[in-house]
């Protein structure tokens, strides 16, 4: 394992992820992915009390990261382990909790994230393998031209541990039968393999889901084979990969953190500086406090929006950060694993 990190002082190569996330084209991509999913997300299918899907994922994802990142901090396998295994298990919490809403508003809402995430690391492994920057349409045409593959590398096996808990489900109501209920019964044993499958799926497809993208823009194939390539390599080297994935997630928390803290405060600093010598109707203008009038709903508005932008660029950076992080660790675990050089990459024009 030593020899594995100190060769070609891998681990030093993926400080520069950081660096290959904060790119503007990457964040703006980012931006995108975040927005149309938010937008399609925040439809309202259910009551007016329930939470939007958008909502339910976003907080879901912001709750494992802080129990995970304060897990390596205080040096807890347990709870690193324990977040990752809820992370893995969400998907299915929230198709149980709300299935239609889950499926008719997640589905657009992950395609929107392949989309844009394909064109991160494609960009992100142009720039680890060759030190040097594609253009955006480019990536963004090769995102598109295998978003087919990219939907189906991340759907796939969350289908079939669902249509396996489907069949369950459905057999399970022999058990109000009589004399088929001593055949399922007797069967129910097959049920909990099943069931210890479907678990085993869902923590290695979590495991394996940020290399997935990163597989297919690195390798131009198709979803099955990123699949298997992705889950062979946490099987073959999990503690390998683990080292580099908590180094990743420590340069992440550390990352987003100073471009969140970098943006708020600007946001702040602003808002600070306009309110020092206006009038109070100024300040309500800018805080949305009070009873306003005449012009300042829409000053306000117009104030609003563009304060939004900051929490939409944070978001940006972190699913830039998501996948080139993913494709910096793919990359990596593929040297590791296969001995494949780190800086081969597929060329769409060979295609």
């Amino acid at each position: 394992m030593l020899e594995d990190m100190t060769r070609e002082l891998l681990w030093t190569r993926t400080l520069r992820t950081p660096a290959l996330a904060i790119r503007p084209s990457r964040i703006m991509f980012g931006m995108a992915g975040a927005l149309l999913a938010t937008i399609v997300g925040s439809i309202p299918l259910g009551g007016p009390e329930e939470p939007t899907v958008a909502s339910s994922v976003s907080g879901a994802i912001a709750g494992v990261f802080d129990d995970a990142v304060g897990s390596i901090l205080a040096f807890d396998p347990a709870g690193f382990a324990a977040a990752v295994t809820d992370l893995a298990l969400f998907p299915g919490t929230l198709v149980q909790e709300r299935p239609w809403a889950t499926v008719l508003l997640g589905i657009p809402m992950l395609i929107a994230i392949a989309l844009f995430g394909g064109a991160i690391s494609r960009a992100a492994a142009v720039q680890f393998t060759s030190a040097r920057f594609s253009d955006w349409p480019s990536d963004l045409r090769t995102s598109l031209r295998w978003l087919g593959a990219s939907v189906g590398a991340m759907l796939g096996p969350l289908a079939l541990a669902g249509t396996i808990v489907l069949i369950i489900a459905i057999t399970g109501v022999l058990l109000g039968v009589p004399v088929l209920d001593i055949v399922t019964g007797v069967l129910y044993l097959l049920a909990i393999v099943l069931s210890l499958f479907v678990v085993a799926i869902l923590i290695l497809h979590t495991l394996a889901f940020p290399m997935l993208l990163p597989a297919l823009m690195v390798e131009g194939t198709d979803a099955y084979d990123a699949i298997q390539r992705c889950y062979a390599y946490v099987l073959a080297r999990p503690l390998h990969l683990l080292l580099h994935g908590v180094l990743l997630m420590v340069l992440g928390a550390v990352s987003i953190g100073l471009f969140a803290l970098v943006a708020q405060g600007g946001d702040q600093l602003a808002e600070w500086s306009a309110s020092r010598f206006t009038a109070e109707a100024g300040v309500e203008t800018l805080t949305g406090q009070g009873e306003l009038t005449a012009t300042q709903p829409a000053a306000h508005a117009v104030i609003s929006f563009y304060r939004s932008l900051s929490d939409l660029a944070i978001s940006g950076f972190a699913i830039s950060y998501f996948f080139c992080a993913g494709t910096v660790l793919y990359l990596v675990a593929r040297r590791i694993c296969d001995g494949q050089d780190v800086n081969d990459l597929w060329d769409p024009a060979d295609a």
